[in-house]
């Protein structure tokens, strides 16, 4: 190789890592800008998590602990404003692949704000009525939109309708998934904010009494969002005060 051709080679490399390690316009780590655009991203060019959401990842949560989960997206504009009022308490996003390709920048920008993301198959069909390919057909596809998109493949799965059983997580955990349901959130989808907050009130007291962790279910783009929007705040101080400590899937 010739000296002009190495002293090219090096000229460029030193391009690649000054892009890189550059922040946008917007004063953000170029990564970021990225995945604003929507464009697939890997997991070393997400910024770094913010110490806020530095928050354990779990299976399941252990007594004390508190899982805040939303279903069903991502959409637009219900999606952003749901990260925006949760602020620096983490949470699981269970998502939708149809709803990805719709609306893959509120993905993407839920997952830069470092909420965990995690599969709700693709089409959101009862996982009872579909054979094991389809079961994990449904699960793999969603799998490779997330990874595609906010660069982390995900391990944990929440079945729509919660609708499963013993063969269902048997086909699903051979293939190295983890199901996920709930026993706490919003007593009915079309809740409104103030039975929201005394159902979650009694969750609270239930589960400290048995010694259980605690997984809230919500919805970011089905049932009643505005009462869910409004219950939100609410909830999370209560949660605070009470002392839980907040987990997300994965």
């Amino acid at each position: 190789m010739t000296t002009g051709r190495v002293f090219r080679r090096a000229v460029v490399a030193a391009l690649v890592i000054a892009v890189a390690t550059s922040t946008g316009a917007s004063g953000s780590p170029a990564g970021l800008d990225v995945a604003r655009r929507g464009q697939s991203v890997q997991l070393r060019q997400l910024p770094t998590v913010p110490a806020p959401f530095a928050a354990p990842r779990v299976k399941w949560p252990a007594a004390g602990q508190v899982a805040l989960t939303f279903d069903d997206g991502p959409c637009a504009k219900k999606t952003r404003r749901t990260v925006d009022v949760l602020g620096d308490t983490p949470a699981t996003f269970f998502v939708v692949g149809g709803q990805i390709r719709r609306s893959t920048s509120e993905v993407v920008f839920t997952a830069s704000r470092g909420h965990s993301i995690q599969n709700h198959t693709m089409d959101h069909p009862r996982l009872r009525g579909l054979d094991g390919p389809r079961i994990l057909n449904q699960l793999d596809t969603t799998a490779a939109l997330i990874e595609q998109h906010v660069g982390v493949r995900p391990t944990v799965y929440r079945p729509p309708y919660g609708s499963t059983d013993s063969r269902v997580r048997a086909i699903t955990s051979t293939a190295g998934w983890f199901e996920a349901m709930w026993n706490g959130g919003a007593p009915r989808m079309e809740s409104g904010a103030s039975s929201i907050i005394g159902g979650v009130r009694s969750q609270m007291k239930r589960a400290r009494g048995a010694n259980h962790g605690l997984v809230l279910l919500f919805h970011d783009c089905s049932g009643n969002f505005g009462g869910m929007i409004e219950a939100l705040p609410t909830v999370i101080s209560m949660l605070r005060a009470d002392g839980w400590e907040f987990v997300t899937f994965g």
